[in-house]
């Protein structure tokens, strides 16, 4: 579309950063940028006003005049993040923010096979100094009347004497906000001294990246620590009064079914609120080339099958875990937390703060009759009473049946054949074709 009204078009992010010139076999982009965008995005309009050459853009892909891809070097990536001014959130027209997103550093020196992060980074760690942080959220609270904080980054923990220096920073300038270290704590970085200036600086939320129980799938996936590790820093923490949350993976290698249950069990009777992810193999990942050598892939983690993150669609299958179990397991962790989530809500000290329309028991009824149904059509029955409803059609189970006879099939984007896609809308696997 952009094309068609004669612009310019510009790509950048992390999937240009891993499969680099394969974006450029759209003929709809004309550049493309490897590796961070702030310098080279300003160079890029330099080169394209005539005051630098295309060949001088740090990670800049684009065609030359005989219409062939070159891809620049990427010469940002010793960018010292304190030379950046803070982003300035007015200029997308937005003039107030309840919650505000900061980013206290870059990259992630660990090397986990399924990470991005770890793969763009090759062993690299930049990090903000603290006082330009505080002062960027002194900024932010005068210009968009901020009520807290979320701390966004891959590692925030990594350097436990940087994290202490941002907590001291915000005790002695008075920020008065409470926040969120939502992704960055490695279990394994938590003491005692850290958590007591977390907690002294108002921090209420810890999220960990979890991944999994078993202690040979975190060897198999590189994760860099073994499960005790989690356990203690749990401990600590429910010590000094913080809640906690976890990001977990369906069907990570060396992963079953059962020991993908047993997580969800651990973290059903352990965190405070947590998330199961299907494993995404991306494309320059060390566990791309695993799926490649011991599984089958099934769809490319490119494109459209990127958009809908929800989708129970697993990307690949082994034979120790098949297509169907994946999406078993994903369907279910995700049931019985939002279940769990949601009956925390028909709480009556809860409910009492909602508000009054969404206290009715026909409401909560109805919420959980929708969610249930979108996860797991078989639940409706004994949801809604002793009703028979006819078997609900599985795609994948029909597609791979299909495979194994030869005969023609479509997997659709989404495996369940609801999820993901609008209520008022059935799927389209022509929308989803592998």
């Amino acid at each position: 579309m952009a094309k068609a009204h004669g612009h310019t078009t510009l790509l950048g992010g992390l999937h240009v950063s891993l499969v680099k010139k394969q974006v450029m076999a759209n003929p709809e982009v004309d550049y493309a940028i490897v590796g961070d965008g702030e310098i080279a995005m300003h160079q890029l309009l330099q080169a394209l006003d005539g005051e630098r050459a295309f060949a001088e853009v740090s990670g800049l892909l684009y065609r030359d005049p005989e219409g062939e891809v070159r891809e620049n070097p990427n010469t940002t990536e010793i960018l010292d993040l304190d030379t950046l001014p803070v982003p300035d959130y007015r200029l997308a027209g937005v003039g107030k923010m309840n919650l505000y997103p900061v980013v206290t550093s870059r990259d992630c020196p660990f090397k986990c096979n399924y990470c991005t992060v770890g793969t763009l980074s090759h062993g690299r760690y930049r990090a903000r100094a603290p006082a330009a942080i505080v002062e960027e959220i002194l900024l932010a609270k005068e210009r968009y009347g901020i009520r807290s904080l979320i701390v966004v980054d891959e590692n925030f923990a990594y350097r436990v004497d940087r994290a202490m220096e941002f907590c001291e920073l915000l005790i002695e300038k008075k920020v008065g906000l409470p926040w969120t270290a939502f992704e960055g704590i490695r279990a394994d970085c938590l003491n005692d001294e850290l958590l007591t200036a977390l907690k002294a600086s108002d921090c209420r939320w810890l999220f960990f990246g979890i991944e999994t129980v078993e202690n040979a799938v975190l060897k198999e996936v590189r994760k860099g620590g073994k499960f005790h590790h989690v356990e203690r820093a749990i401990a600590l923490a429910r010590k000094y009064g913080f809640k906690v949350g976890g990001f977990l993976i369906i069907g990570l290698p060396g992963s079953t079914f059962e020991k993908d249950m047993q997580s969800l069990h651990w973290a059903m009777a352990h965190l405070d609120k947590c998330t199961f992810w299907t494993v995404i193999p991306y494309q320059g990942t060390a566990m791309y080339d695993w799926v490649l050598r011991h599984g089958r892939l099934l769809r490319e983690p490119i494109g459209a099958n990127l958009i809908n993150t929800l989708s129970t669609m697993p990307f690949f299958e082994t034979d120790d875990y098949p297509a169907g179990e994946r999406k078993r397991a994903h369907a279910i962790a995700n049931l019985r937390i939002g279940a769990h989530l949601f009956l925390e809500t028909m709480d009556g000290e809860t409910a009492r703060k909602l508000p009054r329309r969404k206290r009715t028991a026909a409401h909560h009824r109805r919420r959980l009759v929708e969610m249930a149904v979108r996860y797991d059509p078989s639940l409706l029955g004994q949801l809604v009473g002793n009703r028979s409803f006819p078997p609900v059609a599985d795609p994948v189970e029909d597609a791979l049946r299909a495979q194994r006879s030869d005969e023609p099939s479509l997997l659709t984007g989404d495996l369940m054949g609801s999820l993901g896609t609008p209520i008022d809308r059935p799927p389209n696997p022509e929308e989803h074709k592998v």
